[in-house]
C-alpha cells in the first residue's frame, strides 16, 4: 500500500498525533486511557485510526 495519499497521511498522522503516540508509548500502545483525555467520539475514532496507521508505519 503505497502512494501520495499513503505519504501525505503518514505525515499528517505523525505531525498531528506525535504528542499522543509518546503518551500511549509510555502507556503501552492503544491503553483506553490514553482516549479518556478526547473529548468527543468522532476525535477518539480519527485518533484510533491515526495511531493504528501510525503503528503500522514505525513497524514496516
Amino acid at each position: 500500500m503505497s502512494g501520495g495519499s499513503t505519504d501525505y497521511c503518514g505525515a499528517l498522522i505523525y505531525g498531528t498525533f506525535e504528542k499522543i503516540r509518546q503518551d500511549t508509548a509510555r502507556l503501552g500502545f492503544g491503553d483506553p486511557v490514553g482516549m479518556m483525555r478526547v473529548p468527543s467520539g468522532e476525535a477518539a475514532r480519527e485518533i484510533k485510526e491515526g495511531m493504528e496507521e501510525g503503528y503500522l508505519h514505525t513497524k514496516r
